[in-house]
């Protein structure tokens, strides 16, 4: 989650040149979508509401403005859409950690909710994102568990939207899609897609930058199959380990 986090911050250098904004007086807002609010999605959501006061200092306003699970998708009642408030935040947060779907949000009078029927592209929620672009900078957050939103991305990267990956399906789907996405490198950050929170991809992009060649790579790149070996060094049974990595958040949903 932290690499998530991390990638986020990143993302907005393409649309705000945020390395210049500690000497600037305007707030520069900057559309999220998030698509996914399973573990992963909630602890963003807590980072983008915990750390308002770091981007205020920064220029930056991070604006999310539309949050979906694998039922619905939940944005704000208005034109243009506006922005979900930290309140409605909290409030998604707190139901998607009691398992429950977005679809319950039904108490909230200002959101628009709309069921999921297949397609997630079918719901509206591409033409959403096609109204941010025109306006301001967004970013596209994938924290699924699925490939079903490579449709949607494709399209975003046809846009020139940047793109935060925390599910690493998109980037095996196909070569095609692949290459297209990682075209424009500074709109694509997946850090967190490998590596268990190490910065695997960034140290190897900067050796590839500055000449040097990749020779081979060593290494046990999954920070569950780790924490599992560990355990089982340590003299524990594989089915609590197992267990305990699942209530850790360790583990894929699936």
């Amino acid at each position: 989650t932290l690499f998530v986090n991390l990638s986020l911050s990143f993302a907005l250098h393409p649309v705000t040149g945020m390395s210049h904004l500690h000497n600037s007086k305007s707030t520069k807002e900057i559309s999220v979508v998030l698509l996914g609010c399973g573990g992963v999605g909630q602890q963003l959501l807590s980072h983008i509401l915990n750390t308002r006061k770091l981007h205020a200092a920064q220029g930056v306003r991070i604006a999310v403005r539309a949050v979906c699970d694998s039922k619905a998708i939940v944005i704000g009642r208005g034109v243009p859409v506006p922005e979900l408030d930290d309140t409605t935040l909290t409030a998604i947060r707190s139901v998607k950690a009691s398992h429950f779907p977005l679809s319950s949000l039904t108490s909230l009078d200002e959101l628009e909710i709309r069921v999921l029927d297949g397609d997630i592209e079918n719901c509206g929620l591409l033409s959403l994102i096609e109204s941010f672009s025109r306006s301001t900078g967004f970013v596209v957050v994938d924290c699924t568990a699925n490939e079903d939103v490579v449709g949607l991305l494709s399209k975003v990267a046809d846009m020139c939207g940047c793109i935060v990956l925390a599910n690493k399906k998109p980037l095996t789907c196909s070569m095609e899609f692949y290459d297209k996405i990682t075209l424009r490198k500074r709109h694509l950050r997946c850090e967190s897609t490998v590596g268990a929170g190490l910065p695997v991809i960034t140290a190897l992009t900067r050796f590839l930058a500055s000449g040097d060649s990749i020779l081979r790579i060593v290494g046990a790149l999954s920070g569950t199959l780790g924490y599992v070996m560990s355990g089982l060094q340590e003299g524990k049974s594989l089915s609590s380990i197992v267990q305990l990595a699942k209530c850790l958040g360790y583990t894929e949903p699936g």
